[in-house]
């Protein structure tokens, strides 16, 4: 409602770099066509593959439940780390200050490694409540710093290929984001029903199998770092000059 009230809505025809340019949208051009412009940007596939891994990594949180009643042995706890995790939020104070320092892909990747490290260090003690959740408020700034970047990347997708094409494309390039968005929280869903099915998870028994366990804490610490991991590496091939204009 802040931001409904206090924007005001800029209007194209003012801005200088479009001026002496017809600017053709998306309405006058059909489906097909719209679709074609949009393949020739591959910076917006780029990124929503990115971001896919974090919608990923949204639906694999919970888990913790799961954690928390069969490893450290009182669900009730989780609610601990739960409350502590939102300590991680603060980290968008500075989030400005960083994106100005290091770009939105630094801040992509900067998050995302933040995020990794904090599963990864619930392994030194993974029973200690008050250890998981500091942890997991490590993750919670990695993910409020590279979720911070999306609009602001997908809008310069949108700049780029109005460049490259002259047609404004906003609605299809929101729909490709919210596309990913739901394909990365449909993932992360399968992945965690999947792996727990395969290690012989039983929810009606009061104790696990071994590799129940075993995938339980997988699932909880080193899995969500490695797809933290492969979203970094799919970032990497986002060239953040090139689309912002600067090379």
């Amino acid at each position: 409602m802040f931001c409904f009230f206090t924007l005001k809505e800029r209007d194209d025809a003012e801005d200088d770099s479009n001026a002496g340019t017809e600017v053709i949208t998306s309405d006058k051009l059909s489906f097909a066509e719209s679709a074609k412009l949009l393949f020739k940007n591959p910076y917006v596939f780029i990124s929503t593959f990115a971001f896919m891994m974090l919608s990923v990594l949204n639906n694999l949180s919970a888990v913790a439940n799961y954690y928390f009643r069969f490893v450290v042995g009182d669900i009730s706890l989780a609610s601990i780390a739960s409350l502590v995790s939102v300590l991680g939020i603060a980290l968008i104070a500075v989030m400005p200050v960083i994106q100005r320092k290091i770009g939105c892909r630094g801040t992509f990747v900067f998050g995302m490694l933040i995020l990794a490290l904090g599963h990864m260090a619930k392994l030194l003690m993974p029973v200690n409540v008050l250890w998981l959740a500091a942890c997991s408020a490590l993750t919670t700034g990695g993910q409020v710093l590279t979720g911070s970047t999306r609009t602001i990347v997908n809008i310069d997708c949108m700049n780029y290929g109005q460049r490259q094409t002259g047609v404004q494309l906003e609605g299809l390039y929101s729909c490709v984001n919210g596309f990913g968005d739901k394909v990365g929280l449909g993932l992360g869903s399968f992945l965690l029903g999947f792996i727990m099915d395969i290690a012989g998870f039983d929810g009606q028994l009061a104790v696990q199998s071994a590799s129940a366990i075993t995938s339980i804490k997988l699932l909880y610490t080193a899995f969500p770092a490695v797809v933290a991991i492969i979203g970094v590496a799919i970032m990497l091939f986002y060239n953040e000059k090139i689309v912002k204009g600067e090379n």
